[in-house]
C-alpha cells in the first residue's frame, strides 16, 4: 500500500556487512538475512511467492532495518526489526519482520502489538523469525487473537526453513547471476556458524503439546 511511506519516519537500508555494536547480534543476523532477501532474486521472491506477496520478474524487492514509524519515535518496545517492500509498478506489498536468534522466544503481546501496528500504517503483514519451528510459514507458533489478523497477514519462518531453503537453492545451481549465487553461498556460510545463535531443529513450539 503505498499509504505505508506516510508512516515512515526512518528506516535504514538493510546491509550484507551491517555496523552494529557487538552485543547486537540480532540486529546483525536479521539485516544480512534481509539484505540477502533483496538481492538474490530467485531466493527472495520463492520465499515471498510462498506467503502470497505479489513477485514477479518486474518486482523489485527492498529491505530495510532500524525501522521508526509515526509516532513511535519515543517508543523503543516495540520497533520492528525489518521491513519488507515489494514494488510492482505502482502497487507496493509490505511486511513488518520481527526476529528473535538464540533461546529468545516470540511473545504473543509482542507480535499482537506489530499486528497492531501493521493495520495502523497500511503494512500487509508481519512476518516472524526464530528457531522456533512451524511445518509451513503459515502455520504460526504463537496462538494469536482472530480479530488481530482482520486485514493484516500473519507469517513464520524459521532460521532453519531460511537456511534450508537458500542451501536447495544453491545446491541446485538455481541462482542464474554468479554474483547473486556468491551473495548466498556467504550468507549460508554465515548462518551455519555457531556465533550467530542460528540452530536447527532441536525445539517444538510451546503450544505444541
Amino acid at each position: 500500500m503505498a499509504v505505508l511511506s506516510d508512516h515512515i519516519e526512518r528506516g535504514e537500508r538493510a546491509r550484507l556487512i551491517p555496523v552494529v555494536s557487538d552485543s547486537s547480534r540480532e540486529q546483525r543476523v536479521a539485516s544480512t538475512f534481509l539484505a540477502t532477501l533483496s538481492a538474490v532474486d530467485e531466493y527472495g521472491r520463492g520465499l515471498l511467492k510462498a506467503i502470497g506477496a505479489p513477485v514477479g520478474k518486474s518486482s523489485r524487492i527492498e529491505t530495510f532495518t532500524e525501522v521508526v514509524f509515526e509516532g513511535q519515535r519515543n517508543d523503543k518496545k516495540y520497533r520492528p526489526d525489518g521491513l519488507i517492500l515489494v514494488r510492482m509498478g505502482k502497487n507496493i506489498w509490505s511486511a513488518i519482520v520481527e526476529a528473535k536468534i538464540g533461546n529468545a522466544q516470540l511473545s504473543v503481546e509482542q507480535v499482537e502489538a506489530y499486528l497492531d501496528i501493521a493495520r495502523a500504517v497500511g503494512a500487509d503483514a508481519v512476518i516472524t523469525l526464530s528457531n522456533q519451528f512451524v511445518a509451513i510459514p503459515t502455520h504460526h507458533p504463537l496462538q494469536i487473537k482472530k480479530n488481530k489478523l482482520q486485514r493484516v497477514g500473519l507469517f513464520h519462518w524459521s532460521w532453519t526453513f531460511l537456511l534450508t531453503e537458500a542451501v536447495i537453492r544453491e545446491s541446485s545451481k538455481s541462482i542464474s547471476d554468479p554474483d547473486q549465487a556468491y551473495l548466498l553461498s556467504e550468507m549460508i556460510r554465515y548462518l551455519e556458524h555457531d556465533s550467530t545463535g542460528v540452530s536447527g531443529f532441536d525445539r517444538m513450539p510451546t503450544t505444541w503439546k
